[in-house]
């Protein structure tokens, strides 16, 4: 019987002839190198995308304001599945690690009692996000399950006697339980890369979508408040796709509508600004722009836009015109998008 090599979570009844996974040192080499290559293709496509989101940053199509608006829309959308994903792929590589350790004392056993047999390997429990107290449990119970194999393995040698002396010791079976180690560890690193780099694309290119062009809307939105108030105005979504969409909204720098002064990023929010949306629901959206006196002054019209993505391929730009006044007066505007 050889070194168990299939250390995945999906059996382990039985003792897996080691030569069908464990690798050779030079093609655990290969392996390695290849991770380092593919490792380097991914940072270089990140690496791209970010030199395109600064050249938009820099031509002006996109405001450095939204970076930091849409990491925490994205945050807020992937943060309950990036964890769930990291959670299993971690607890599964904990499994994993008890099932080596047991790997190891066969292979110990192996080198100075070649052929001795072992109980039935037993089952590692699958990670399951909806009730880790119960998985950590049963990881316990798999943890001192593997450990009676181990002390069975070892008390199975004592009992035949046919432990080979030192000169005769076959190192092999341990020099394949080290490598299935390393092979553990460089396949947590792999995924684990391959899971933050999607993330950072998705971002990413979430980012950059925001500055396609984009087709204006009919609806025009209007903002007017005292200066140094808050001006609002309304409008509402609605999916007439035939799939459920992702919605993000991003505010466009303002400018003068006469030309005078440069654009700038108003202290403005927009509720929600990023969500789920399902075939035929409406999402009403709600847009609020502080008046700073920093920022603007009273009378002129200062315009700009809404740009909402996520339905369909297109663009959509809700124009927008913002007025700031010494009286009270305040109005809002809702806008039905299709």
């Amino acid at each position: 019987m050889s070194l168990s090599t299939e250390l995945n979570t999906s059996g382990g009844s039985a003792q897996p002839d080691a030569t069908e996974v464990v690798e050779s040192a030079t093609e655990w080499a290969t392996k390695f190198a290849r991770f380092l290559q593919r490792s380097a293709e991914r940072i270089g496509e990140t690496a791209e995308l970010n030199q395109e989101l600064t050249k938009r940053i820099a031509c002006g199509d996109l405001p450095p304001a939204v970076v930091e608006s849409q990491q925490a829309a994205f945050l807020a959308i992937n943060a309950e599945s990036y964890a769930a994903e990291l959670a299993d792929l971690t607890m599964n590589f904990l499994t994993r690690l008890v099932g080596v350790g047991s790997d190891y004392v066969y292979a110990l056993v192996q080198g100075i009692a070649a052929g001795a047999s072992a109980p039935a390997r037993p089952t590692p429990p699958r990670f399951d996000p909806t009730d880790p107290v119960e998985w950590f449990e049963r990881l316990n119970q798999y943890a001192s399950a593997e450990t009676s194999v181990a002390e069975a393995i070892v008390r199975a040698a004592v009992d035949r006697g046919e432990c080979a002396s030192g000169d005769n010791v076959n190192s092999e079976p341990l020099s394949m339980a080290a490598a299935k180690t390393v092979d553990t560890f460089l396949e947590l690193l792999t995924r684990l890369e391959d899971m933050n780099n999607d993330y950072g694309r998705r971002y990413l290119t979430a980012v950059l979508g925001l500055a396609r062009d984009s087709q204006k809307t009919e609806a025009t939105l209007e903002a007017v408040a005292g200066l140094g108030q808050t001006a609002t105005a309304r409008f509402a979504i609605t999916n007439n796709s035939d799939a459920d969409a992702t919605v993000r909204c991003a505010l466009t720098d303002l400018r003068r509508s006469d030309g005078v002064g440069p654009a700038f990023e108003p202290d403005a929010t927009l509720m929600p600004n990023n969500f789920r949306l399902a075939v035929g629901a409406e999402e009403v959206i709600q847009l609020s722009v502080r008046l700073a006196e920093c920022d603007f002054e009273d009378g002129p019209l200062y315009t700009g836009g809404v740009r909402v993505l996520g339905i369909g391929d297109a663009v959509l730009e809700i124009p927008l015109n913002v007025r700031a006044s010494i009286s009270e007066e305040r109005s809002g505007s809702v806008a039905e998008l299709p």
